[in-house]
């Protein structure tokens, strides 16, 4: 047993040189994915031969590349061939790239995010109107009419939390369709209120998606919730192009606890080049 020993390293000392823990040695050996080459039958002690040592090596860093145990120990059932290896390389390559464009949107998501509460109001220089244009956008949304604030507000909530929808990602801003002909005299009437969805999804026929196809709006930016607003001159601007459809109020907040002062950008929809907001059906909301 003496020659055997003299070519052989203890569980220790495989410990030390792989920088692994015993007790994961020992779990490589329960799993059935590394045995010890010797055990000592009369003290039970555990010893690893050289050539096991390129083994301990690559399931670290099989490890280190993200594939599970049950794999590494599937593609060392078949220790002749490299094919299991290749296959479940390629499955992490998959994984891992998914995770990359994850990752990427969420990136972008933080971003928005975070120029969202950098939104600069205009209200230092009065409520002085812009053109702007916004490409197609698509709102899940709930319906404000017969309802209070607090109650359309609870029922986007569950809408957004429910399992038909709690796997959507959307973009955290309220947004209010606002009833155009209410907003000429200054009156802030919610038809629809929802959160712009930001992935591409398939449920493009859902009552609960609005289609807000692209257009151009004169806009102006006031605190729609509190009497501090006027839509006077935006509204006469817009009247001029050619109104063709609902306003859209875009929240912008300024404070993490009370939302009332908050500023919205106020959209109008005007026919500059043709609009699609008429056979959207907005025109009729």
């Amino acid at each position: 047993m003496g020659g055997i020993l003299n070519e052989l390293f203890t569980i220790g000392q495989t410990s030390k040189i792989f920088d692994v823990s015993v007790q994961t040695l020992r779990y490589y050996s329960k799993v059935g994915i590394l045995m010890p080459h010797f055990v000592n039958p009369q003290n039970g002690y555990r010893y690893y031969s050289y050539e096991q040592f390129h083994i301990i090596d690559r399931i670290k860093y099989l490890r280190r590349l993200g594939l599970s145990i049950d794999e590494i120990r599937t593609i060392y059932s078949t220790p002749q061939t490299t094919d299991e290896l290749k296959k479940d390389l390629d499955a992490q390559s998959k994984r891992l790239n998914s995770e990359i464009n994850r990752l990427q949107k969420l990136v972008r998501e933080v971003n928005r995010y975070k120029n969202y509460f950098s939104f600069q109001g205009n209200n230092d220089i009065g409520y002085v109107p812009y053109s702007l244009h916004k490409n197609e956008r698509r709102l899940l949304c709930v319906s404000c009419k017969n309802k209070t604030r607090e109650q359309y507000h609870i029922d986007l909530l569950k809408l957004r939390h429910s399992a038909s929808y709690k796997g959507l990602e959307v973009f955290r801003q309220f947004v209010l369709i606002l009833d155009i002909n209410d907003l000429k005299k200054n009156i802030i009437t919610p038809l629809k209120i929802g959160f712009f969805i930001t992935d591409e999804c398939s449920l493009k026929s859902s009552p609960n998606i609005l289609q807000l196809p692209a257009n151009d709006f004169i806009c102006f930016q006031g605190k729609i919730l509190t009497d501090d607003w006027c839509s006077d001159f935006a509204i006469k601007i817009a009247e001029k192009l050619g109104i063709c459809g609902a306003a859209i109020a875009c929240e912008y907040e300024n404070s993490l606890l009370e939302y009332k002062k908050c500023v919205y950008e106020v959209e109008i929809p005007v026919d500059l080049w043709g609009s699609e907001m008429q056979s959207a059906g907005l025109n009729k909301l």
